[in-house]
């Protein structure tokens, strides 16, 4: 019996120590060995992160027994997903060896998927590394590329250290600095991180003045397209006027595209002044572009001020509604000085295009103001010249 025992127990050592062995034979590969520049990483300032063995020696052969078996599959879309999810998978964790496990793929299509894959996993756990390892790429598409699944994933993960990561990035690479940031934006949005999205737009760091604008206004469109009464309210709090104006027609922008009825009655509910106005402009032409007959019930039976004179104006002048439709919007127009400018501007659309109509509108109108008549009997006579 005690010799069985004292047996079992050497048989253990021996697998503990064969397990330590491969253990170490397996270690993630270094960044220089797969082919990342030192000198860029060390640029950055960014230090690399120690990766934990959680996984048991009998975990790690069953997987690597599986990759050989999937490796050695004919190649077909179901197998390529399986592959790829291993490498994400394993890239949480051991990053360098999901990279180079992927940069041994000989299919170029295959080897660029899978290295995406492992960039996914890797992102989530450590971003900084893995931007690291993207900033050190020759190929200025590739990294782009690459940058954008860090981004995507990070921002999903660790919102807050992909925020850190992306400031980071704009002061060391000025030159793609606004390009990070959109990527960076976008992935902040997609993940439902809108607040944080606005944060960075706002103060984004080394940013010129351009991209933050930039920045801006891809948070609060996006952000609006998927809650725009938060994105609305959001907008109205910023202390900036000039920010504020940006953030309100992003938020416009994007509120258009998915429920335009309620971003007009969100326009009308804003201060009066020279924004709202070119505002209820855009709100309204949304709307009448998907329904221009609730639109237009909307303008008759409501009344807000000049802010909807001046809203209907602009989308009546516009030229984007067919002229027939645009007149009649004119007569919503409570100015006269600004219903006579209006329909001027829409005859002059409508003489380009169908004189003959636009003379018979002409002739039966009251809302021209005498000199706007003038200058409309003479644009009827002469189609084009004024």
């Amino acid at each position: 019996m005690i010799a069985t025992v004292l047996v079992v127990v050497a048989i253990s050592s021996f697998w503990l120590g064969r397990a330590t062995t491969m253990r170490n034979q397996l270690a993630p590969v270094s960044a220089a060995s797969s082919g990342v520049a030192v000198a860029e990483l060390t640029r950055l300032g960014i230090s690399r992160t120690q990766v934990s063995e959680d996984s048991s020696s009998s975990t790690r052969a069953w997987e690597e027994n599986n990759w050989r078996q999937l490796l050695a599959r004919p190649a077909s879309r179901t197998r390529n997903q399986q592959l790829a999810q291993m490498l994400t998978a394993l890239a949480k964790t051991e990053p360098d060896r999901a990279m180079q496990l992927a940069q041994a793929e000989k299919n170029l299509v295959l080897r660029e998927a899978l290295i995406q894959s492992a960039l996914s996993g890797w992102g989530a756990t450590a971003p900084r590394d893995a931007a690291m390892w993207v900033c050190a790429l020759d190929d200025q598409a590739k990294r782009s590329t690459a940058m954008e699944t860090v981004f995507a994933s990070a921002a999903a993960s660790l919102p807050d250290e992909a925020v850190k990561l992306g400031r980071e990035l704009f002061s060391q690479h000025p030159d793609a600095a606004t390009g990070y940031g959109c990527s960076l934006v976008d992935a902040l949005c997609a993940a439902g991180n809108f607040e944080t999205a606005v944060a960075l737009a706002i103060h984004p760091g080394a940013l010129e003045a351009t991209g933050r604008s930039i920045l801006l206004a891809k948070a609060y469109s996006a952000w609006a397209t998927m809650q725009p009464e938060e994105a609305g309210r959001a907008a109205c709090a910023l202390p900036d006027p000039a920010e504020r104006s940006e953030a309100l027609h992003a938020v416009i922008g994007g509120w258009g595209q998915v429920d335009p009825a309620g971003l007009t009655q969100f326009v009308a509910r804003l201060p009066a002044g020279p924004d709202r106005i070119s505002q209820m402009g855009q709100a309204l032409r949304a709307w009448s572009q998907v329904d221009a007959a609730a639109a237009s019930h909307w303008v008759k039976t409501n009344d807000i001020g000049p802010g909807l004179d001046d809203g209907v104006a602009a989308m009546a002048g516009a030229g984007f509604l067919e002229p027939k439709e645009a007149a009649g919007w004119v007569s919503d127009i409570a100015s006269p000085v600004l219903r006579s400018q209006t329909l001027l501007t829409v005859l002059r659309n409508w003489a380009n295009t169908d004189p003959d109509a636009a003379r018979k509108h002409f002739e039966n109108t009251r809302d021209l103001l005498p000199a706007d008549r003038a200058l409309a009997a003479s644009l009827l006579a002469h189609p084009g010249g004024l």
